[in-house]
């Protein structure tokens, strides 16, 4: 739900910023007064919702589950790094369970930071032939012409979830796996950095606000992993 609302409110940022980088319109204004006076009006501020909700949603689950997934896992070597240290040099003392579970509680800046930037570079590469797609039909290029002639998408009515399917299809034919990789490198320039200063500032907060990072399960399982240890 979030990531849809998100995408509606994008799509006339989204739309005229691609038609300045390619140069259609010379200014911002130009743009939109060139979108409000074609045939599909202020509408035409979302023709391409369609391809950017099929670009945003999977990428947004992309890269949350591959961060989450990257963070548990590093999670659990850490503390399995700290079990290991406390088996070999003796935990006589008391601080077995509590150095457990503080190494499990925490990552450090900077691993936090990599495993953003690794999963916004996976959710951005694997939606990469959406974003594609979603530029030529906002952008109503000479591809998105080319496929009225061929029964596709149109000047006029690429923003539906037909035009959509039919800027696809004309794609993969006319350019294969190359043409939906088309502008990957750049796009994984600048997203993965993002994400790693974006998922940084994000468990910053969370630790800032207290936010509780181990489910209730995740501590007793350790807990009862230490003291198991600690009785042998």
């Amino acid at each position: 739900g979030g990531n849809f609302v998100a995408s509606f409110l994008r799509s006339p940022y989204e739309i005229l910023k691609q038609r300045l980088q390619a140069g259609v319109d010379p200014s911002a204004v130009a743009a939109l007064q060139r979108i409000l006076n074609s045939e599909a009006g202020f509408l035409g501020l979302w023709q391409g919702l369609y391809a950017q909700m099929a670009r945003d949603i999977p990428y947004a689950m992309a890269t949350l589950l591959t961060y989450e997934l990257l963070r548990t896992r590093m999670l659990e070597w850490k503390a399995e790094k700290i079990k290991l240290r406390s088996i070999g040099g003796g935990s006589g003392g008391g601080g077995g369970v509590e150095s457990v579970t503080a190494a499990v509680a925490a990552l450090s800046s900077m691993e936090n930071a990599l495993c953003g930037g690794i999963a916004g570079g996976l959710g951005s590469f694997l939606t990469n032939p959406m974003d594609v797609v979603m530029t030529r039909v906002n952008l109503n290029t000479r591809s998105a012409a080319a496929s009225t002639e061929n029964g596709g998408v149109g000047a006029s009515g690429g923003g539906g979830v037909a035009g959509v399917v039919s800027t696809f299809q004309l794609l993969w034919a006319s350019e294969g796996c190359s043409g939906l990789l088309r502008g990957a490198k750049p796009r994984l320039a600048h997203k993965i950095p993002a994400n790693a200063l974006f998922f940084l500032c994000y468990e910053f907060f969370r630790k800032i606000l207290r936010v509780d990072d181990i489910p209730n399960e995740g501590k007793e399982g350790v807990e009862e992993s230490a003291k198991n240890r600690k009785h042998r």
